[in-house]
């Protein structure tokens, strides 16, 4: 990725903010490998994304509220 997109500005989660999103996660009632979306959209959110891209829009449905999830073309 890196390679292909070089100039793409990156965002990490800090310890609290990785916390703090499996606890939302929580509260939305996400479980298993699901979390790692929430980790995701967390991410997208904390970069100021307007839109998540996913083949796994259901994944990402608790965080509708928050961001656009949508599905490519």
């Amino acid at each position: 990725m890196e390679a292909n997109w070089p100039d793409t500005p990156t965002v990490q989660l800090t310890t609290q903010e990785v916390w703090e999103a499996v606890r939302a996660a929580e509260r939305l009632g996400v479980t298993g490998g699901q979390t790692y979306d929430a980790l995701i959209a967390h991410s997208a959110l904390k970069a100021g994304a307007s839109t998540i891209l996913t083949w796994n829009v259901r994944h990402f449905a608790p965080f509708a509220g928050q961001i656009a999830v949508e599905s490519p073309p």
